[in-house]
């Protein structure tokens, strides 16, 4: 076999031309404080956001989040990733057996495709069903015990496809 004509062992390296899935940029916020609420419909988490401008409209935005809620009371847990006022995500969670003597733990990543040069901001938010609180970082029964950490961090990817 001759790739491009060359014998294997003339090829010391990879074609420039290969530009696509390289990290342009990382930007990461933690939020460490406790966020609470009792809404039926969704409320911005504060302190939850992240912000990126992509360098090119072929860039893809690589979101990723981890946290901890906790949920007292019947019902689920819900959350929505927004771009500035798209979601682009929500996802729903059912504990099993919600207990106010527990965190739960949340993950997810999504790959976005802004199509911008734009600054974006990626956010989250959160509603409760049923009946009860839902909170962020902590046990919903006892905000000042077991505080979690909740990261949400975006990467911006070139022209990955």
């Amino acid at each position: 076999i001759k790739p491009n004509n060359n014998t294997i062992s003339a090829i010391t390296a990879l074609p420039a031309a290969i530009s696509t899935g390289k990290v342009l940029q990382v930007v990461t916020t933690h939020k460490t404080d406790y966020f609470e609420t009792t809404s039926s419909s969704f409320v911005d988490v504060t302190g939850a956001s992240v912000a990126i401008t992509p360098s090119a409209t072929s860039s893809k935005v690589l979101f990723m989040i981890t946290g901890t809620y906790g949920k007292n009371e019947s019902g689920n847990f819900h959350l929505k990733v927004l771009r500035d006022s798209t979601a682009i995500m929500t996802n729903v969670v059912d504990p099993e057996h919600p207990n106010q003597n527990y965190d739960y733990y949340f993950g997810n990543h999504i790959i976005d495709t802004p199509s911008s040069t734009s600054a974006l901001t990626y956010k989250i938010q959160v509603k409760t069903d049923g009946s009860g609180t839902t909170a962020i970082n902590s046990r919903a029964s006892s905000p000042n015990n077991d505080r979690g950490t909740t990261t949400l961090t975006v990467m911006e990817i070139a022209g990955w496809l």
